[in-house]
C-alpha cells in the first residue's frame, strides 16, 4: 500500500508515467497475498484512473472492470466503493464519446 501512496502523489503533480510504474510493481497472480482482494480492487481502480488521465481509456475500463468484479463478489452490489467504480467507469465511457 505504500506504493499506491507513492502513486498517488506522483499523480497528483502530474507524472502519471512514473504513478503508472509505481503500481506495476505490484503483481496480480497465483499464490499472490493481495490478488482478489480488496487490496487488489483499489490498485485496479487506481491504475484505471491513471490509464484515464492519460487517454488510454481501454486500458482504464479493463481496470476498472476488474476492480467491479472483485468489489461485488467482496462486497455485493449496494456499496458506496462500487458506486464510486461505476462513476469513473462512465467518466471514461464519457471521454471515449460512447453514451450508449
Amino acid at each position: 500500500i505504500v506504493l499506491l501512496q507513492y502513486s498517488r502523489a506522483l499523480e497528483a503533480v502530474g507524472r502519471y508515467n512514473d504513478a503508472l510504474e509505481a503500481v506495476r510493481e505490484v503483481r496480480f497472480g497465483e499464490g499472490c497475498e493481495v490478488m482478489d482482494t480488496l487490496q487488489e480492487a483499489t490498485l485496479r481502480r487506481h491504475k484505471g484512473s491513471l490509464h484515464s488521465s492519460k487517454g488510454e481509456y481501454d486500458k482504464a475500463l479493463e481496470c476498472h472492470e476488474r476492480c467491479l468484479e472483485i468489489q461485488e463478489r467482496r462486497l455485493g452490489r449496494d456499496r458506496p466503493e462500487v458506486a464510486i467504480t461505476y462513476n469513473n467507469m462512465g467518466g471514461v465511457y464519457e471521454c471515449k464519446r460512447e453514451y450508449s
